[in-house]
């Protein structure tokens, strides 16, 4: 009977040992799961969340998604074509192909359909006086280094390509730039140059050498007309004011205005109306430029050198216009 009372006794110590043990450890188990349970399930909001707000929002689309992508699929090579922006940052002119080079090479591949983009650019310029053009041109860091670097070597063809369709060479400003490129299986980059318009940087220009500033074949002017003729507004003054200065930078040059109409009305009618307009100009520069009258020839060309269509109003305007030519 004791031996009896001495083992009760025992199992019931064993057997509230046991009972305080499991109640210790169980909530802590349980906590545990609740912990991964919530941090799982925040993983998956979280990601939910970002893709939701990438989805949504293209502006985020480019951050948070590709965190989550990785990062060797990132990478891409869409042809979007040349481009050509303004200082903003718009879009002037979006050509469907683009100006590409092989890996290693200085030589740029030129589409057939491209050939002529240099005239984009030159009417852009005569058009807008105070701009000029940057050449944005990429290399790889991944390719030969060489002096002067492959994105300027390239950047130099494109400068020599406008020089040669007259455009006035301080005007052209080269960019090479570095950046993490992705070449096709060919080792061939597309979208190797692209073009920014910006403001006239007039003190980089004044710090050119002499030699290095080239005279302009011509500067094509729409002054603003009344039934009187041209009035005179800011355009006028600030085509005056370049005149001017190239002419004094060049004492030998001289200046043949000319007036351009469009088709309305009789063909003797638009060929005084453009010699009237050529004239006022003249009369103007002599006056506000302090140009001497020997230097200035007057002319008009009427309607017969149109540069546009006649059929719209838009080609109308364009076809009525000043130019003046330098020699």
């Amino acid at each position: 009977m004791k031996n009896f009372g001495i083992t009760f006794f025992i199992f019931l110590v064993w057997s509230f040992f046991s009972l305080w043990l499991y109640s210790w450890l169980i909530p802590n188990n349980n906590i545990a799961i609740n912990k991964n349970n919530v941090t799982n399930t925040s993983i998956v909001d979280d990601l939910n969340v970002a893709t939701k707000e990438a989805t949504e929002n293209p502006l985020v689309k480019s951050t948070q998604i590709n965190e989550i992508t990785p990062i060797e699929n990132t990478k891409t090579n869409t042809n979007s074509g040349l481009l050509l922006e303004n200082e903003y940052g718009d879009a002037v002119f979006n050509f469907e192909e683009s100006i590409s080079y092989i890996k290693n090479s200085s030589e740029l591949s030129i589409p057939e359909s491209l050939k002529k983009f240099y005239k984009t650019i030159r009417t852009y310029l005569e058009n807008n006086p105070n701009t000029e053009v940057h050449i944005i041109s990429k290399y790889s860091a991944a390719e030969n280094l060489e002096t002067p670097n492959l994105g300027i070597k390239r950047g130099q063809q494109i400068a020599d390509l406008l020089k040669n369709n007259n455009i006035s060479k301080e005007k052209i400003v080269i960019k090479s730039i570095i950046d993490d490129l992705d070449f096709d299986v060919n080792d061939r980059y597309e979208n190797a140059i692209s073009f920014q318009f910006a403001i006239l940087n007039k003190e980089r220009i004044d710090a050119l050498p002499a030699e290095f500033v080239s005279l302009p074949t011509k500067i094509t002017f729409y002054p603003k007309f009344s039934s009187s003729g041209i009035l005179k507004n800011d355009r006028l003054k600030e085509t005056m004011e370049r005149v001017s200065s190239i002419m004094k930078q060049y004492p030998g040059s001289r200046i043949t205005i000319i007036g351009h109409t469009d088709d309305i009305g009789e063909h003797s009618d638009n060929y005084q109306k453009g010699l009237k307009f050529s004239e006022q100009v003249q009369k103007y520069f002599i006056a506000q430029g302090k140009i001497s009258k020997n230097r200035i020839e007057a002319m008009s060309k009427g309607e017969i050198e149109p540069i546009d269509s006649n059929l719209t109003i838009k080609g109308r305007n364009i076809n009525q216009r000043v130019e003046i030519q330098f020699r």
